[in-house]
C-alpha cells in the first residue's frame, strides 16, 4: 500500500505535465473517458458530479460526446489542476471546483450521476467518500490495475474492485477496461 500524497504534490505533477495538460481526444486515458461516456449516455443524468476531476480532460471528452448534460460540476484539490480545467474554454454548465473530497462534504446533487476516474486509488478513505453519495445514485467510477507513484491502493483483478466497492454500491458490475483498468458502474445503497 503506498501513501496519500498532498495538493501540493498534485500541484506539481499537473504543472509539469504535458499529458495533463494536453486534449482529451490525445490523452492516454481517452478510452477510460469513452466508456464513462458511454455510460452516461444510457444514464442520460440531469447533472454529472465529477470527484477527482484533475485537470478537466474527461469533462472536455464529455462536453463533445454527451450533448444533454445539463450541469458538469467537477471537484479536486488541486488549484493547478482546476485552474487548467477552468481554461478547457468548456460551456458555462461546466463548472470547476477546488474541494478536498476527504475533508469537506461530497456535494449533492439530483438527480445527478458521480463519477471517480482514477481518484479511488489516490484516497485513504476512499469508502468514506464514497458513502457520501447519494441511495439511489448512479455511480461510475475506473480504477487502475497497477501500481504508482500516489496510488494509496491498486486492484489485481476485477474481484478485489467488486470485494471493495460492492458493500456501497448495488447491482456492482465490474469490467476490464484498456490499458490496465477497471470499470465499476452501479447504484449508491
Amino acid at each position: 500500500m503506498g501513501i496519500e500524497q498532498s495538493a501540493a504534490w498534485y500541484d506539481a505533477q499537473f504543472a509539469a505535465s504535458d499529458t495533463y495538460r494536453g486534449p482529451a481526444d490525445v490523452s492516454p486515458f481517452r478510452h477510460i473517458w469513452a466508456a464513462v461516456a458511454d455510460r452516461i449516455v444510457v444514464l442520460q443524468p440531469a447533472a454529472v458530479i465529477d470527484l477527482g476531476c484533475g485537470p478537466g480532460q474527461m469533462a472536455e471528452a464529455l462536453a463533445a460526446r454527451v450533448e444533454f448534460i445539463g450541469r458538469y460540476q467537477g471537484f479536486d484539490f488541486s488549484r493547478v489542476a482546476i485552474r487548467a480545467a477552468r481554461a478547457r474554454g468548456l460551456p458555462d454548465r461546466f463548472t470547476f471546483h477546488v474541494r478536498d473530497l476527504q475533508m469537506d462534504a461530497v456535494p449533492v446533487a439530483r438527480p445527478a450521476a458521480y463519477v471517480a476516474c482514477e481518484f479511488l486509488e489516490h484516497v485513504a478513505c476512499d469508502l468514506g467518500v464514497l458513502a457520501q453519495i447519494p441511495t439511489g445514485a448512479p455511480v461510475l467510477l475506473t480504477v487502475p490495475e497497477r501500481d504508482d507513484a500516489g496510488h494509496v491502493r491498486h486492484f489485481a483483478d476485477a474481484g478485489q474492485v467488486a470485494d471493495r466497492y460492492g458493500r456501497l454500491l448495488a447491482d456492482l458490475t465490474v469490467e476490464p477496461l484498456q490499458s490496465r483498468h477497471f470499470g465499476a458502474w452501479g447504484v449508491r445503497r
